[in-house]
């Protein structure tokens, strides 16, 4: 999905339901949908990690902390056909076919697994990655080896994101201010 295709649209409010909401099992996604003359309640479980394409972070800090986002960059000196081969189609065919294949083979086997988590400490993290982990873990321990050194390494770098942040800096210097002050015996007030 490329959520580049759906920001300026009606559709956009709720995938952020689906994105929101897919971190978390037992959380659904409540939808009206027509019947007739009038509507019925649907409950639609959403669960499960989603793979999104994007050049930029999301402009809703909430929904961002839900998501691993990698932010796709051209890369230089990389060929790209002008035309997709004529293969492309029936790739992409088999391809969507062997992931709802696996849908289908797992579909009720995925539970959440919070030992499949690496360690890491960040809460909203460790939550938004228990869909990957979990599901992971049905594929093998090689995989959920893999996806751990990638969300330890996207831990780090959640880290500096808030090192970076001009509020952190305000902090730090008001800090910094206080200290200097009990070195010169200043009396404190806060």
């Amino acid at each position: 999905m490329d959520e580049a295709d759906f920001r300026a649209s009606e559709m956009w409010s709720d995938i952020v339901k689906i994105l929101n909401g897919g971190q978390t099992q037992g959380s659904p996604v409540i939808r009206m949908e027509p019947k007739g003359d009038g509507f019925i309640t649907k409950a639609f479980h959403v669960f499960g990690p989603k793979v999104l394409a994007s050049r930029e972070q999301f402009a809703d800090k909430a929904l961002e902390s839900r998501c691993l986002t990698q932010i796709m960059l051209p890369q230089e000196k990389v060929l790209v056909p002008v035309h997709l081969p004529e293969n492309f189609e029936a790739e992409a065919a088999r391809l969507r076919n062997r992931l709802l294949a696996f849908r289908f083979k797992f579909y009720g086997h995925v539970k959440t697994n919070e030992d499949s988590l690496p360690k890491i400490k960040d809460n909203r993290l460790r939550q938004s990655s228990l869909a990957l982990t979990s599901t992971a873990d049905i594929i093998g321990k090689d995989v959920v080896k893999q996806i751990g050194v990638f969300l330890q390494t996207y831990e780090k770098n959640l880290d500096y994101d808030d090192i970076s942040d001009p509020k952190v800096d305000v902090v730090e210097a008001i800090l910094k201010i206080l200290e200097e002050r009990k070195t010169r015996n200043y009396k404190l007030r806060i």
